[in-house]
C-alpha cells in the first residue's frame, strides 16, 4: 500500500497518475514511457535530508536473458532488479568478479494443485482425521504424488539449485513463523517407495490404469512442468500431459477449478496471512472463487479446523500464541494434502561491484534505492 496524492490524482487523471504517481518516497518520477523506461530523480523534500544518496536512477526494461546479461557485463546497467534473472544466467554471473549475486529466501510458495472433484484425486470431504482419509483412494493418490515429488531433484534441475523445498505455505522469509521441522515431519516428505505403495493401494500398481492427466501452467513454468512430469514418470510411472496457457487464462481456469493439476502459487508477502488466509481457508480468494458451487461445494481444499485456526491467528496479538496457531494450521494443510507443496523461491539481486547495496536495504521482492551509493 502507498500514500496517494489526492490532488495530483484528480488533476492528472488515473491514466497519467498511473505513469507518474505522486507520493512521499525518496524519489520523484520525472519520466515514464511504457515499455521504454522510467527515470527517478531525488526528492529534495524527502523527510530525511541525508537520503536518498543517488541523484537519479534510470530503469530500463530488458526482457530477454542474453541482452540483459550483456548489458550488466558491459557496465551498461549497474543492477538487475524487478524479476529474478533467468536461472541459467546466475552461475555465469557468479563467475564474474565484476558482479555481486545476492541471494536470500523470497516470501511465497509454489505447489502442484490437484482438483479434488476429479478422478483420481477425488476427496469430497477433508473434515476427517488423516487416518480416515487414508482409507480413500483419492486421498491415497494425492499423498502418493506429494511423496513422489523429489523436491531436491526438482530444484536442481528446474531452478539450477536456487530454491528451497516446500512442505507448507509458510516460508522461510517469514522467519519467526516458519516451521523448520515441517520438512522432517510432514507426510509429504519424499519417500518414493511409500508413494508407489500408496498408488498401488489406490488401484494403480506401477501406474497401470492411471489416467493421463494434464498439468496446467503458464509459459514461464513450462520447463518446471517438464521436470515435474519427468519426476512423476520416474517415481510413479504415470504420464502427465503439459497444458500451457497464458498467465491470465491459467488463473481463470484455476479459479473456476477447470484443471486436473496446476502449477502455480504465491509471490508472497512477509506476513502469514498471505500464505494461509489467501490460500488455505475454505473462503480464501484463490480457493476456487469462480467455481460452480452447486457442483463443487468447496474449491481445492476445505477443513473446518484449519479455518478456525486461521481466523483466530488473525486476531491474536501475542506473537508466540499466533505462531502456534499459524504452525498448527500449516501442519494440517500439509498433512491433509491441500496441495503438493513444491518449493519456496529465492530472491536474487545482481549488481556490479561498484554498487554499495547495504544489508538494511535488502528486502526480498523489492529494490530499495534510498540508501544505495556508487563507488
Amino acid at each position: 500500500m502507498t500514500i496517494v496524492g489526492r490532488g495530483a490524482l484528480e488533476s492528472m487523471g488515473e491514466a497519467q497518475y498511473g505513469l507518474t504517481p505522486v507520493g512521499t518516497g525518496p524519489f520523484r518520477i520525472t519520466f515514464h514511457d511504457l515499455g521504454q523506461g522510467v527515470v527517478l530523480e531525488r526528492n529534495a523534500d524527502y523527510y530525511d535530508p541525508d537520503r536518498p544518496k543517488l541523484d537519479k536512477v534510470t530503469i530500463t526494461p530488458i526482457a530477454d536473458p542474453e541482452p540483459l546479461a550483456a548489458a550488466i557485463e558491459a557496465g551498461d546497467v549497474d543492477l538487475i532488479g524487478g524479476n529474478t534473472p533467468a536461472s541459467e544466467l546466475i552461475d555465469r554471473f557468479e563467475s564474474n568478479s565484476d558482479l555481486v549475486v545476492n541471494s536470500v529466501s523470497d516470501p511465497g510458495f509454489q505447489a502442484v494443485w490437484m482438483n479434488p472433484w476429479r478422478e483420481p484425486f477425488r476427496v469430497t470431504d477433508f473434515n476427517k482425521p488423516v487416518a480416515e482419509l487414508m482409507k480413500e483412494k483419492g486421498f491415497k493418490v494425492r499423498l502418493a504424488i506429494a511423496k513422489a515429488l523429489d523436491r531436491e531433484r526438482f530444484i536442481k534441475r528446474a531452478l539450477f539449485g536456487r530454491g528451497l523445498p516446500a512442505f507448507g505455505s509458510i516460508n522461510p522469509a517469514m522467519g519467526f513463523f516458519f516451521d523448520k521441522d515441517l520438512g522432517k515431519n510432514s507426510p509429504q516428505r519424499y519417500e518414493p517407495e511409500v508413494a508407489r505403495k500408496l498408488l498401488a493401494d489406490a488401484g494403480y500398481p506401477n501406474g497401470e490404469g492411471f489416467p493421463k492427466l494434464k498439468l496446467l501452467h503458464n509459459p514461464a513454468n513450462r520447463r518446471r512442468s517438464q521436470v515435474i512430469a519427468g519426476i512423476l514418470k520416474r517415481n510413479l510411472n504415470i504420464d502427465i500431459e503439459l497444458e500451457t496457457k497464458d498467465g491470465p487464462v491459467v488463473l481463470q481456469d484455476y479459479l473456476q477449478m477447470n484443471f486436473d493439476t496446476a502449477l502455480l502459487g504465491s509471490g508472497g508477502d512477509f506476513d502469514p496471512d498471505d500464505a494461509i488466509v489467501d490460500w488455505m481457508q475454505t473462503e480464501s480468494k484463490f480457493n476456487g472463487l469462480k467455481r460452480d458451487k452447486a457442483k463443487m461445494p468447496f474449491g481445492y481444499f476445505s477443513d473446518k479446523r484449519a479455518d478456525e485456526l486461521i481466523d483466530r491467528q488473525r486476531l491474536e496479538i501475542d506473537p508466540a500464541k499466533r505462531k502456534a496457531l499459524v504452525q498448527e494450521a500449516n501442519r494440517i494443510t500439509s498433512a491433509k494434502v491441500a496441495c503438493a507443496f513444491l518449493y519456496h523461491p529465492m530472491s536474487i539481486l545482481v549488481y556490479r561491484e561498484t554498487v554499495d547495496y547495504p544489508k538494511v536495504s535488502r528486502i526480498p521482492g523489492l529494490v530499495e534505492f534510498d540508501r544505495v551509493t556508487m563507488a
